[in-house]
């Protein structure tokens, strides 16, 4: 049996009952709004204008906005959280209680999703709902596959429906620098276009956090000639902190960035994996002179801290650096406002973690790798085996259990938290370690990490949560799979950073409504079980899902072509394997060592093999259009073929080589 419409809305209210009944919009002649609310009436006109209503608006005596007939009796909230709202929907009357504007807001959302999910008619209920962590990012990449400005659009109203309230924009070479055009990518938004989709997201209520990186992953700047003196020690991945041209150069991109973003209150700066810290020449004179490398990159930080407060902005940053090295401490030199982003993305276990990473190594607890011997760890990555001070520090900031080895999520943000900083936790819709370098990534990894830090982050009360949604690990790094590859994991995001606790059945039943307009959450269930694992039997299940779909979303045909392509792919590496194992006598003698295949034979199999490869090249360019920008998409094509294609062209070279030719 199906389950009602109004079942999807997401994330899932806290406290929802059904009543009998529709709404009869046509009847509502009115709406009264009390005076906390006057300046909320743009949203209100927005809302009953998309439910093709059109309003009188009047002042309401009541402390709540009532759109038709007068309830019997007052609504009102649970609790006294900014986002908080109530509804109540009768046939005749729709009642919104809220604390704040923002939790007006929210209400408007659930409306608009029962309207959606209903087709139109808008069942009679009652919700009391609130989020559980304040801050629900999302992390917008722009690196590769940045959608079109439509799709833009409505990617940003879709996180809004979803609730999710903050949208940190990385924005790398997309945006226009004045100073230095030529970093910025042709054919990327202009000034004007940036600014016009910020203004709509902040219409949306969301909180904008623009990121640009100031130390290291700048190759989109210093891979110019132009800025090549301001590299470290050569490398084209990071400035050099001691070079005041370097900083300059840092200067100028963040004014610029600043000037689109004035009323916003944070500013991000990046500052993650600066591999090459304190190689030159100048950084080594300072290192001589009893500076560490740390001290170098604490007194980087605070500078770019002092331009940014002088522009009334909050700070943030990532904080690897620190659990990269044996010095955490060092984080006390910074000024206590900034607010540390710590990420991580993928544990061996779905809640807490056995492992803290420390002087660039991951520490597992001991107990934890004898309960789980599959895992690929050394006696000498054990954290009982570390040094004294790393052993000391994960007794205190990991406390891992002693029946299970897992502790808190994050050792280093205990600490910091410890030391008096906020702390966001962040987790990944799409990463490196998921996958997403080839086709679909294993979504219940993705599912797990999420909710892992969404707990985390409700139980430890850390300033908020945002999933960073990479689209590829540097600017010279190919491209992940389209956003678009990740809105389950995104959905999840909306999900558990509202309510920590939901069970995942739940979750699926909910998105699977909301995703795809009916109630299919049991194949659904099976499909994220197997996606990234299982590729045949994710491909069956996908096929069979495709005709239950109501509603005409492309989000399946997604997941159908990056399973595909996964099956393709595994079948290509076994066609590739199976000439390969053969090649050691075969370099010497031009023989196989099987005896059995014939040279024509895996000619034959290798040419079949490039002309799926040709098919694919054609499916890539027809499907993917309308997800990568015309001057991307041969890019991604090649990151996804050129290995197989490369291969495949060594050993068709080997076996035409007919001057030495034997046959078995």
């Amino acid at each position: 049996m199906q389950d009602p419409a109004y079942c999807g809305i997401l994330p899932k209210p806290k406290i929802l009952n059904r009543k009998e009944g529709i709404l009869q919009l046509a009847g509502i002649k009115e709406i009264k709004i009390p005076g906390k609310f006057r300046n909320e009436e743009d949203a209100l006109k927005k809302l009953f204008s998309a439910l093709n209503v059109s309003l009188k608006i009047e002042e309401g005596f009541s402390d709540n906005i009532i759109a038709g007939a007068k309830p019997q009796k007052e609504l009102s909230t649970k609790g006294k959280k900014e986002e908080e709202y109530a509804l109540s929907i009768s046939p005749d009357t729709l009642e919104i209680a809220a604390n704040s504007p923002k939790g007006l807001k929210m209400a408007c959302r659930t409306i608009e999703q029962l309207h959606m999910l209903g087709n139109g008619d808008i069942p009679c209920i009652e919700i009391f709902d609130w989020p559980d962590i304040a801050m629900r990012g999302y992390h917008l990449d722009c690196k590769a596959g940045l959608p079109y400005l439509d799709d833009l659009y409505k990617f940003a109203d879709r996180l809004a429906l979803w609730k999710i309230n903050t949208l940190l924009i990385e924005y790398e070479d997309r945006f226009p620098y004045s100073f230095a055009p030529e970093i910025r990518i042709p054919g990327s938004p202009s000034l004007e276009e940036w600014d016009a989709f910020l203004k709509h997201c902040r219409e949306k209520d969301m909180t904008l956090i623009p990121l640009t990186q100031t130390h290291g992953h700048m190759n989109y700047v210093l891979k110019h000639e132009k800025f090549a003196g301001l590299r470290e020690n050569g490398n084209i991945d990071e400035i050099c902190p001691s070079n005041p041209a370097a900083v300059e150069m840092v200067r100028l991109m963040l004014h610029e960035v600043l000037s689109l973003h004035g009323p916003d209150k944070y500013f991000h700066i990046g500052a993650d994996e600066t591999w090459n810290l304190a190689t030159c020449p100048a950084c080594i004179k300072r290192l001589d002179n009893g500076e560490s490398k740390l001290d170098i990159f604490c007194e980087h930080v605070m500078k770019m801290h002092s331009l940014l407060t002088e522009k009334s902005k909050r700070v943030m940053m990532w904080c690897d650096m620190f659990w990269r090295s044996d010095s955490p401490e060092k984080v006390n030199m910074l000024p206590r406002d900034i607010i540390l982003c710590e990420w991580i993305y993928t544990l061996p276990t779905a809640k807490g973690s056995p492992r803290m990473a420390w002087n660039g190594k991951l520490r597992y607890t001991k107990k934890f790798c004898e309960n789980n011997p599959s895992l690929p760890v050394t006696a000498e990555n054990y954290i009982e085996n570390a040094e004294p001070k790393a052993r000391e520090f994960a007794s205190k900031y990991l406390n891992p259990d002693l029946q299970t080895g897992t502790g808190n999520l994050s050792a280093h943000a205990e600490y910091f938290m410890e030391q008096g900083f906020d702390v966001i936790g962040v987790g990944a819709a799409r990463s490196g370690q998921s996958d997403w370098l080839f086709g679909q990534a294993n979504m219940i990894d993705r599912f797990n990490n999420i909710m892992n830090w969404a707990e985390y982050v409700r139980s430890k009360k850390l300033h908020g949560m945002i999933i960073s949604s990479w689209s590829r690990g540097s600017g010279y790094r190919v491209p992940y799979s389209p956003w678009e590859s990740a809105l389950d994991a995104i959905a999840a995001t909306a999900q558990y950073s509202w309510s920590p606790e939901t069970a995942f059945k739940e979750f699926v039943r909910t998105s699977s409504i909301n995703l795809f307009g009916n109630e299919i959450s049991d194949k659904l269930e099976k499909i994220y079980l197997n996606m990234g694992i299982n590729n045949e039997y994710t491909h069956n299940k996908i096929s069979e899902l495709e005709e239950k779909i109501l509603r005409g979303f492309k989000h399946c045909a997604m997941l159908k072509l990056w399973n595909e392509f996964d099956m393709f792919r595994d079948e290509a590496c076994n066609v590739l394997l199976g000439v390969e194992k053969n090649l050691s006598g075969f370099r010497h003698n031009r023989i196989f060592d099987s005896g059995r295949v014939s040279r024509k034979t895996y000619l034959s199999n290798l040419s079949s093999l490039k002309n799926n490869c040709d098919r694919w090249r054609k499916r890539f360019e027809n499907e993917l259009k309308d997800y990568f920008r015309a001057e991307e998409l041969p890019e991604y094509i090649d990151s996804r073929l050129c290995n197989i294609e490369f291969r495949l062209h060594n050993l068709e070279e080997l076996l035409t080589d007919s001057s030495k030719e034997k046959h078995v």
